[in-house]
């Protein structure tokens, strides 16, 4: 399921519906919303910061990668 939700996100990036600079819904608000578990949100944004498609700012916040 996290790959769905991985693949779900890089296109909404690569089509522009995420804008860079954009800050992501926190991995528990995220997880909530979408019915799913916490790892499988995780697992998503974590493949993704690891393609370069999000980062992880001093925070904790995760956004698109400018």
């Amino acid at each position: 399921l996290y790959e769905y939700l991985y693949r779900c996100i890089r296109a909404d990036i690569e089509a522009g519906a995420i804008a860079p600079g954009e800050k992501l819904p926190s991995k528990r608000s995220f997880a909530r919303h979408l019915g799913v578990s916490l790892i499988t949100v995780e697992g998503a944004y974590s493949q993704l910061i690891a393609e370069g498609y999000l980062e992880l700012n001093l925070e904790g916040a995760i956004s698109h990668a400018i």
